[in-house]
């Protein structure tokens, strides 16, 4: 069974419009759906906190990290997610990301059944989407709770999972397709923060110490992620 891990908290109704629109596609696609936030009710968001708490609710043997804007995948995508994880300990899902404009994720909301001609942005990477096994999860120890705000997180994540794992796939297939919603970006020192705890990520794995630093951080008192 695939667990699908999902961060959300908002207050933003375009957010939660497309929120609710993907939900209940999730609730009737078969997967294990499990949705967390960051234990805040305000102040910047924590993708990490939120992810690895959703992970605590997953029982599912392939867990999968969405965001609460992407369209669930087809049926074939699923099995596809699934194929891929029987072979390798964790997969890239998407090459690219297709984000639908404002007024044609209104068209969908409202019942319009979305395709690739419709207009939209399309972004030549989707970093963010990756699917791994349970038990590799659990050996890296999910994510950084560090990071703060949206962004990086993700790279350093895919990093860990290269360095350790080097027999995963990091070639994900198709688009991912995600509803408009505002863009939200913390503050210019919290992202030069992500940035550089990034870095050190990149740094730990060129220099082959990735199990050193991440236990490390497991470690380190406040800003565990563990």
């Amino acid at each position: 069974m695939i667990s699908v891990l999902i961060p959300w908290r908002s207050q933003d109704l375009h957010r939660i419009l497309a929120w609710d629109y993907n939900r209940a596609r999730w609730e009737a696609s078969g997967v294990q759906l499990c949705v967390a936030d960051d234990d805040r009710t305000e102040g910047p968001f924590s993708l990490a906190r939120a992810v690895n708490k959703a992970r605590r609710q997953a029982t599912g043997e392939y867990l999968a990290i969405f965001g609460a804007d992407h369209i669930p995948p087809t049926p074939d995508k699923l099995a596809w997610i699934a194929d891929r994880l029987r072979q390798h300990p964790w997969t890239a899902v998407y090459a690219l990301t297709r984000i639908f404009a404002p007024d044609r994720t209104a068209r969908i909301l409202r019942g319009q059944l979305p395709t690739p001609v419709m207009k939209s942005h399309v972004i030549h990477a989707c970093e963010g989407i990756v699917a791994l096994r349970a038990e590799v999860w659990d050996d890296v120890g999910g994510m950084d709770e560090r990071f703060e705000g949206w962004g990086a997180e993700d790279t350093a994540f895919k990093a860990v999972l290269f360095a350790l794992y080097p027999d995963g796939r990091g070639d994900g297939v198709g688009e991912a397709w995600a509803l408009w919603h505002p863009d939200r970006h913390g503050t210019p020192e919290m992202t030069a923060a992500n940035i550089a705890r990034c870095t050190d990520y990149q740094t730990a794995a060129r220099e082959g110490r990735m199990r050193e630093y991440i236990e490390g951080v497991r470690r380190g008192g406040p800003g565990h992620y563990l």
